[in-house]
Parts: C-alpha cells; sequence; structure tokens
C-alpha cells in the first residue's frame, strides 16, 4: 500500500509539473520543428553546397547576434523580472528604452562593419558575399527581437516570448519560402532578414516600451551594465560552443560537409527542445526567489527542470538513437545519410544538457554572474581548441565531437555548482 501510494503521489507531482510547463513546451516544441523545417526546406530546395553556405551563414548570425547584446538580455531578465513582481513599471520600461537603444546602436555599428569587411577581404566567394551581407544585415532585427522577448518573459508572458525567440523568424521564412521560391542562398539570406524585421515589429507591437522614453538612473545603468559584463562573457562563450566548430569546419570541410554538419547538429537539438521551455519559466522565479533568500525554492526549481526535461527528452534521444537513419530519410532524404553519425554525436552532449536542468540559468539569477562566466568561458575555449585539434584530422565528425565533449564538460561543471551553491546557503541558513 505504502509504494502503491508514493507512486501515485509522484505521479500526481509529475502532472503538476507537465500542466505548469504545458504551453512553454508546446511552444517550443513549435519552435524546434519551425527551425528544423527552415533547415529540411532550405536542404530540399537548394543544391548541397548553396545549403551549407546559407546554414553557416546562419550560425554566423546566431553568434554575431550574441556579441552584439553585449549581455544585456541576461541582466534586464533579472532585472525585470524583479521590478516586474514588485510593480515598479516606470522602471521595467526605463530599462526596456536603455538596452533597446544600446543593443540598436551596437549591432547596427558591427553590421555595417561587418558588411564592408566582407566586400573587401578577398577570402569570400561571391555566393558567400551576398549571402553573408543580408545575413550580417539581419543581425540589427534579430538582436532586437531576442532582446524584446526578455521583457515579455519578465512579465511572465513565457509562452509568447518563447515563441518570439524561438518560433516567429524561422516560420516567417517559411511562409516567404512557399511564396518566393529560392534559387540560391544569398536570396535565402535575403528572406531570413525579411522575416526579423517582421517578427521584431509583431514582438513590440504586443509589449511597446511605455509611451514614455527615458533611462534608468546613471547608477542603474552603471550597475545593469556591470552585471551584463558577465553575462556578455558567457554568453559569448556559450553561443560559440554551439558555433564555433560550425564556423571553423567552413576552414577544413566542403559546402556539402558543412551542410550536414549543420543538418546533424539541428536534428540533435530535438533532445534538448524542453530545455528553453522550463528555463523561461523557472528563470523569472528563481530571481524572485533569490531576491526573497527561498533557498527552498531555488532547490526545488533545480530538481523540476531536470525531472521534466529528461522525462520528455529521454523519448526522443531514444528514438534518434534507435532510428537515425529513418530520421534523415523522413526529413531531408537519402542525399544527407552521411550525417547519421554527425546526428547520434551531438545528441550525447544535448541529452546531458538536458540532464543538467537549468543549472546554468540559476547561477545567472543568484548573483554566481562570475563563476557562470568562468565555466563557460573554459568551455568555449575548450570548445575551439578541440575544434582545430578534431576537425582537420576528422572534418564534419570532429566538429561534432568538439560539439558534444564541450555539452558534456560544461553542463556537469555547473550542475555540479549549481548544487553546492544551494547547499552551502541552506546550511547558513540554519546556522543563522
Amino acid at each position: 500500500m505504502i509504494a502503491k501510494l508514493d507512486i501515485a503521489a509522484l505521479l500526481r507531482d509529475f502532472a503538476a509539473l507537465l500542466k505548469k510547463y504545458l504551453g512553454p513546451l508546446v511552444i517550443r516544441g513549435l519552435g524546434a520543428v519551425a527551425m528544423l523545417a527552415m533547415n529540411v526546406l532550405v536542404a530540399r530546395q537548394l543544391p548541397a553546397d548553396q545549403a551549407g553556405i546559407f546554414l553557416w551563414s546562419v550560425a554566423v548570425l546566431m553568434l554575431a547576434s550574441v556579441v552584439v547584446r553585449v549581455g544585456t538580455d541576461n541582466s534586464v531578465l533579472k532585472l525585470a523580472s524583479i521590478a516586474f513582481s514588485e510593480g515598479k513599471d516606470d522602471q521595467l520600461y526605463r530599462q526596456q528604452w536603455f538596452s533597446l537603444f544600446l543593443v540598436g546602436t551596437v549591432s547596427l555599428f558591427v553590421s555595417i562593419n561587418a558588411v564592408a569587411v566582407v566586400w573587401l577581404v578577398p577570402f569570400f566567394s561571391e555566393d558567400k558575399r551576398w549571402a553573408l551581407t543580408y545575413m550580417l544585415a539581419a543581425i540589427v532585427p534579430f538582436s532586437l527581437l531576442f532582446l524584446q522577448t526578455r521583457f515579455l518573459i519578465a512579465a511572465r508572458k513565457s509562452s509568447l516570448g518563447i515563441f518570439f525567440s524561438t518560433s516567429a523568424p524561422f516560420i516567417g521564412f517559411i511562409l516567404l519560402i512557399f511564396l518566393f521560391p529560392f534559387e540560391d542562398a544569398a536570396t535565402a539570406a535575403a528572406a531570413f532578414l525579411a522575416a526579423s524585421l517582421i517578427s521584431l515589429t509583431l514582438a513590440l507591437g504586443i509589449f511597446p516600451p511605455g509611451n514614455r522614453p527615458g533611462f534608468p538612473a546613471k547608477a542603474d545603468r552603471r550597475d545593469m551594465l556591470l552585471m551584463s559584463r558577465h553575462f556578455w562573457l558567457a554568453a559569448v562563450f556559450s553561443e560559440m560552443i554551439i558555433w564555433v566548430s560550425q564556423i571553423l569546419a567552413v576552414i577544413w570541410c566542403s559546402p556539402d560537409e558543412l551542410a550536414w554538419l549543420a543538418l546533424g547538429q539541428r536534428l540533435a537539438s530535438i533532445v534538448s527542445l524542453p530545455l528553453i521551455a522550463v528555463k523561461s519559466v523557472i528563470s523569472p522565479q528563481l530571481a524572485s526567489a533569490m531576491s526573497q533568500r527561498d533557498f527552498g525554492g531555488l532547490a526545488r526549481g533545480l530538481r523540476e527542470s531536470s525531472l521534466i526535461g529528461l522525462v520528455i527528452a529521454a523519448p526522443l534521444f531514444v528514438f534518434i538513437v534507435a532510428m537515425p537513419d529513418v530520421l534523415i530519410r523522413m526529413t531531408v532524404g537519402e542525399a544527407y545519410l552521411p550525417a547519421v553519425d554527425l546526428v547520434l554525436i551531438c545528441a550525447i552532449g544535448q541529452l546531458v544538457n538536458v540532464s543538467a536542468g537549468i543549472s546554468g540559468g540559476m547561477l545567472a539569477m543568484t548573483g554566481n554572474e562570475k563563476l557562470l562566466r568562468n565555466i563557460i568561458v573554459c568551455s568555449g575555449i575548450l570548445c575551439v581548441l578541440l575544434s582545430i585539434i578534431l576537425i582537420p584530422v576528422y572534418a564534419a565528425v570532429g566538429a561534432a565531437l568538439a560539439f558534444s565533449i564541450t555539452m558534456v564538460i560544461q553542463n556537469v561543471a555547473m550542475y555540479l555548482f549549481s548544487r553546492q551553491f544551494i547547499r552551502t546557503c541552506m546550511k547558513e541558513i540554519r546556522h543563522e
């Protein structure tokens, strides 16, 4: 009887967790499907070499957009979550105006100069130049869009925030594919620029930054930027782990291999589908719990995120490992079967990523920005070194190995440090 009661209680607890995260999980699933569909449609519509150039340019955009956000996306998520929970709307809107202005200025400057470099440096072929030009121009709207989603999440509009950060540009791109068939990577990149502009306009329309423009006080701006400095380094190197192996692969791999690698990483990312949804729900709660010194709430958040993530990710991982060739045939066709090994290798790293739950987000929301920065910076450097060592020898397989090994080491470290932080804080509370 006791065992039955325990099982029943466990099932009830899980049902409650699933209900709590159902909306964000569904939206995150839509985002995963949309990004995968973008990769699939590009792979089917364009020749493999053009598909490889386009997907490579997407990797450049993703990394560049993190650089130009200068860490404000994480700092405003923390500060805006606290401001919203305390009912300080004026403070929330001032943070929104300031961060959008700052990121807009930085991203425009970087975009213009990067385009100039692309056309001045003889390294790039003509098709890569045009694809990069459009994709670098997309840095401005794409970066502002992602920043705007942090305010949606902080204002407890998690599902909308996830939709615009993970789905909207890709859905818009897919619609443009059907309306205007693409012939090369440059046309596809131009369509992505248009989709990003449309998505940004809609996101700003849903949660505009107030009708009284203004910036936070000088001291508040300084504190926000100091916090953003740590988040920026962590975000840049975190994004490097995802994209740097693809970016460096262009030196040693053919365009076809670039396409296989991009597809392999994207298919494997299905395993991490629940993670962003869980982060979006729990991150604002962590910031509030930390401000109230509710360390029990922090511990529950870490356990919940690991449990719900693993329960959903495990079947996805088993399916990918058991039938990777079937998955590839179903999506992009026989021509991409060489990506089978790449999918399997990357899926292992993604499973460990989900298993660690929101340990990275917990460090970010609890004042451990420096520790998080150090872990991710070391991981990013490791990924670069592994890429340089492994890609020349094993080509695309080496890039996948560099990515997966780094993901495992990084997430194990973040999880262990998160648990240690919670235990230390709870011990201090007991001794007070």
